[in-house]
């Protein structure tokens, strides 16, 4: 699954790891909570100028 949000400056242009942490602006919107109820973690991310891209798989 793609997720498309607000960009996080406190995050790094890109990251990648089995299971990631969703930062302090994506972890406490209903996205990231309905993401996780689904059984997803979080993967890989993108840093842009305004948004990020995320990469969930299950």
């Amino acid at each position: 699954m793609w997720i498309i949000t607000q960009a996080d400056p406190a995050r790094p242009a890109h990251e990648q790891n089995p299971v990631m942490e969703p930062g302090t602006l994506f972890g406490g919107t209903p996205a990231f909570a309905v993401t996780r109820e689904h059984g997803y973690r979080l993967v890989e991310r993108w840093q842009f100028n305004l948004v990020q891209v995320i990469k969930a798989t299950r």
